[in-house]
């Protein structure tokens, strides 16, 4: 869990513990950053809800949300997860990590050979020797990028994708405003 707060209504305006439960169940980007000792939370939502992303700061055990226009630019990924809001039996709001290990999305739009594996309605797309992006049954069907080790070269990649039956579409742009390719 990456953070946590108590729901406590009275502490805040109602309107904004009411948005933060109005978000439970729906997925996040998550980091947490920690300045002058406080450690804060900021999360994106990785869909848009009713047409809009939302992003959330919880600070000091406070959650607030906000409509956010553009992606977060999260760099470091060493707190960075994605990861569902939930609510426990007691009341406490936390971040349920998601089954997968993502990485922070690139700040910027980026080239990839991308893959596709027609029987597993799987997608795989090589961004050089460090990264990968990729979408499957466990990322619900949305894109994650994961660094990766680099035991192998991107050309090693792509033969071993192809002979685990992949095939190649070619070279396309992974856009960081809409987090697909283009």
């Amino acid at each position: 869990m990456l953070c946590c707060k108590k729901v406590i209504p009275g502490n805040k305006p109602d309107r904004i513990d009411l948005t933060c439960r109005d978000l439970i169940g729906i997925d996040f980007e998550v980091t947490t950053i920690e300045a002058n000792g406080v450690k804060t939370t900021v999360a994106y939502s990785l869909e848009p809800i009713n047409g809009k992303h939302q992003s959330l700061v919880i600070n000091n055990g406070f959650c607030e949300s906000r409509e956010a226009s553009m992606p977060i630019a999260f760099i470091d990924d060493s707190e960075y997860g994605h990861c569902v809001l939930d609510v426990d039996s007691n009341g406490l709001i936390y971040f349920e990590p998601l089954p997968y290990r993502p990485s922070p999305y690139p700040i910027q739009d980026i080239s990839a050979e991308v893959l596709i594996h027609m029987d597993e309605d799987k997608v795989w797309a090589i961004c050089g020797d460090d990264m990968v992006i990729y979408k499957n049954d466990q990322t619900s069907g949305r894109f994650v990028c994961q660094k990766i080790q680099q035991n192998q070269n991107s050309q090693a990649r792509i033969a071993q994708k192809v002979q685990n039956g992949y095939v190649r579409t070619g070279v396309k742009t992974f856009s960081f405003a809409t987090r697909d390719f283009i």
